[in-house]
């Protein structure tokens, strides 16, 4: 593993002993395949300062089912979660698997917060990350970091 950024690479690591080998690696990405998750840490440091200052390497992608009016209120929360509405899939970058399966669950949980104003849904997000509130689904992803 020759990544460039050391966080990236570091995190990596500690991926390979929580996972094992990766499924699929590239120059400047390493790739699991979960049961309800695919988890990729690639050679990246995106800087995000939403809700507090961090930088994004780890993606995490499972299928969420999201009518075109709930994933259209995505992008307004934060730049970390990408929507891919042909394949019904939530993508999460954040610094590590933790933050991704919160974020997930957010995603998850969009039919529920659908009367929050943005405002409020950015809120919601940000308590949560905060807060680390993870549902059910998300649980063995979450425990990848402890």
């Amino acid at each position: 593993m020759k990544f460039k950024h050391p966080a990236a690479r570091k995190y990596a690591a500690h991926l390979k002993q929580k996972l094992g080998k990766p499924d699929d690696e590239t120059r400047d990405s390493l790739i699991w395949y979960e049961p309800t998750a695919t988890i990729a840490v690639k050679d990246e440091y995106v800087k995000h300062n939403f809700p507090k200052p961090h930088h994004d390497f780890v993606y995490t992608t499972a299928k969420s089912k999201l009518t075109p009016q709930q994933a259209s209120r995505l992008p307004f929360v934060t730049g970390s979660i990408i929507w891919d509405g042909l394949k019904q899939e939530a993508t999460a970058r954040c610094g590590d698997v933790t933050a991704n399966a919160v974020t997930l669950s957010f995603v998850d949980d969009q039919p529920k917060l659908a009367s929050l104003s943005p405002a409020q849904l950015k809120a919601e997000y940000a308590r949560r990350i905060n807060n680390l509130v993870v549902n059910r689904r998300w649980k063995w992803l979450a425990a990848l970091d402890e």
